[in-house]
């Protein structure tokens, strides 16, 4: 995904994978510093509570007001992670980039680009994008391992 413009480019860095529980840091321009997360569930999480404080994509489910304005994860005196920051970060284990396009049906909608010359991948829903993180992660916590 070579659209560094985008906002809504989330960079996943995965650190070690043990027993089938990633570590890593969550990168992104919407975001002043890295998020870390101890297992997939908590980079869902905080995601999500990215996704929400920006309001983008909005919750389809969340009622609208013109009104007030969402709490941002980069607030505008402070300026998020740079493109450059992003796009230097690597995992140890893992590294790949998501956008979430999209939140329907109480779930996130977007793309995954793995960053190995693999084919970009769709998913319909957060549950589809852990078991694709988690399929990627199981043969390259394999390699990670036999290697150290």
């Amino acid at each position: 995904m070579e659209n560094w413009l985008d906002p809504s480019l989330l960079r996943i860095c995965v650190d070690s994978a043990e027993n089938r529980s990633a570590c890593g840091k969550v990168y992104g321009m919407r975001l002043t510093r890295p998020e870390d997360f101890s297992d997939l569930g908590g980079m869902l999480l905080s995601v999500d509570r990215l996704l929400d404080g920006d309001g983008f994509p909005q919750a389809f489910q969340r009622a609208r007001v013109f009104s007030a304005r969402p709490a941002h994860s980069s607030p505008e005196n402070q300026p998020g992670m740079s493109a450059q920051q992003v796009r230097g970060a690597r995992g140890s284990v893992l590294t790949c980039d998501v956008i979430v396009r999209t939140r329907r049906s109480s779930s996130w909608q977007g793309e995954v680009d793995w960053l190995d010359g693999s084919a970009r991948q769709s998913f319909d829903s957060a549950l589809q994008l852990v078991r694709m993180l988690d399929e990627r992660l199981a043969a390259a916590s394999q390699t990670y391992n036999t290697e150290r």
